[in-house]
């Protein structure tokens, strides 16, 4: 994934479970990726915009 980040490809990890939470949410974005696919995007959204990311 870092390599796909410095070459500005971009990844969408698919973060889709019932369970899903801003701990899989951190995981990724601590990777670097800019977008993910959720089965949760208002939460996923709601979440983005409470820590300044979105």
């Amino acid at each position: 994934m870092y390599t796909a980040s410095r070459q500005n490809v971009p990844v969408w990890p698919d973060i889709q479970s019932p369970h899903e939470s801003p701990a899989e949410w951190n995981v990724a974005l601590s990777k670097g990726l800019k977008g993910l696919q959720t089965d949760h995007p208002k939460l996923l959204i709601d979440y983005l915009k409470k820590e300044g990311l979105r």
